[in-house]
């Protein structure tokens, strides 16, 4: 009977595949999901300031790339490098597969973040993903730095995941995965959903489409 890799297992490596690639100007994400132009995906070994829309930030704001968002030296492949040998053998009741499932996810919840972000005023574009909201209007959401994340598949690192706060009584979210720019007070503050754990807490002070 042929070994293969578990579901899970492959659904991670597609997230961390979407993670890593940076999609072409106006161009759709690498997922491959037709959608509006998407901003940068994350990784320090992108040019992902090349690949993401320009925005007029005002002044005293920092506009973001998600790139910015990691340290230069964090690598959220490094548990996955491990059983890349082992990977076409798994199997779904493989107890070493659901080892490499918790240490990924485990690394990822616990992805290091930039300290010098916390309390800066800052303008970032990014996915949608609601959290709380009264059918109407969002409250809470998530941005991602691409489509899917946190629904189709499994959340990026923590770091690449910006639990936000609305304004005033909440924005307006036409269908799941808007593309917004989000302006607001950072903060290094983790927060934990049921969809994903966030490494950055958002205080918007605006919120526009992208």
């Amino acid at each position: 009977m042929m070994r293969t890799i578990t579901f899970t297992a492959m659904t991670l490596v597609l997230s961390l595949t979407a993670y890593a690639e940076v999609p072409p100007p106006n161009q759709a994400p690498a997922t491959g999901t037709k959608t509006a132009p998407a901003p940068a995906a994350a990784t320090k070994k992108s040019t992902a300031a090349t690949a993401t829309k320009k925005a007029d930030a005002p002044a005293g704001v920092k506009q973001l790339q998600w790139d910015d968002l990691v340290p230069p030296d964090y690598r959220p492949d490094e548990v996955l490098k491990k059983y890349s040998k082992k990977l076409g053998r798994m199997r779904d009741d493989d107890p070493e597969a659901k080892k490499m499932l918790e240490e990924i996810r485990e690394s990822w919840n616990n992805a290091p973040l930039v300290k010098a972000l916390d309390g800066k005023t800052v303008k970032l574009a990014g996915y949608v993903v609601p959290l709380e909201g009264d059918g109407k209007t969002v409250k809470e959401f998530l941005i991602v730095p691409y489509y899917g994340a946190c629904v189709h598949v499994p959340p990026p690192p923590s770091n690449q995941v910006v639990h936000v706060l609305a304004p005033g009584k909440g924005i307006e979210v036409k269908k799941l995965f808007d593309i917004v720019w989000v302006t607001g007070t950072m903060h290094t503050e983790s927060r934990t959903s049921a969809l994903a754990h966030a490494g950055y807490t958002l205080n918007a002070t605006l919120v526009e489409p992208y």
